[in-house]
This record gives structure tokens, C-alpha cells and sequence, in this order.
């Protein structure tokens, strides 16, 4: 399914990204990105989920809970501690990483993004 062009608005744009957030979830859940003309993906920032991640505080700001609640579900069972950060850019790895885990933190307060920040910033730190 496309994006309706009969959205308009804040709704067209809630649309895409679910729309985009329902293909990463199908083609390449868990993995930094989506190659969305092959349907596959990519790890180049070390397997982190970087997309999954990364889009936490926009799915909060759309209003997007079951798509919040997946991802937030992914990254509780996922353990950062054991990934090499010496492998990735340290600037991608705070804004893309621990930035958006503290951001939706302040908006929900879900305490495993608290924890899970911690547990980024201890990789980032080695």
C-alpha cells in the first residue's frame, strides 16, 4: 500500500511515516537501515537498530503508540553492551542513538530508555 493522496496535512505526513516505519518493520527490522529498493538492509552502525531507534521520539510526536510499543518492546530485549563503538562514528552513535533514546525518554519517561541510554553512552565511552 502507498501513502493516500487523499490525506492532506499532518496526516499525509503521519501516513509516510508509517508507511516507512511498516517497511523497515517488515524488511529489515532490528538493522540500522532499509534499502527500500531491494528490500534489504544494512548494519553499517554496528547492528544497533540505528532506524528502530532513531525513530522512537517521531512515532511519540505522531501519535503512532503500536508502532512505539514494538520498537520500545525490540529495545528491551536488545543488549548494546556488546557491541565494538570503536567500529562506528561517535557522532552518528550519539545523535542517532543515545540522542533519541533520552529525547523519548523526557517525553514518556519509560524508564528502559533511561537504562538503555546508560548502557549506550558506557559503549560510547570505551
Amino acid at each position: 500500500a502507498v501513502v493516500s493522496t487523499q490525506s492532506t496535512g499532518k496526516n499525509y505526513i503521519r501516513d509516510a511515516y508509517r508507511f516507512a516505519w511498516k517497511n523497515y518493520h517488515r524488511y529489515a527490522w532490528g538493522h540500522d537501515h532499509l534499502k527500500p529498493l531491494s528490500r534489504r538492509y544494512d548494519d553499517d552502525l554496528l547492528g544497533l537498530g540505528a532506524t528502530l531507534i532513531d525513530s522512537l521520539t517521531g512515532l511519540l510526536l505522531m501519535d503512532l503508540k503500536e508502532e512505539y510499543r514494538l520498537s520500545l518492546e525490540w529495545l528491551e530485549n536488545f543488549s548494546m553492551a556488546n557491541s565494538k563503538r570503536s567500529e562506528a562514528s561517535l557522532f552518528e552513535f550519539c545523535i542517532r542513538i543515545l540522542g533519541s533514546q533520552v529525547s523519548s525518554y523526557f517525553i514518556t519517561k519509560d524508564k528502559i530508555l533511561l537504562e538503555k541510554a546508560k548502557e549506550v553512552g558506557d559503549v560510547a565511552m570505551r
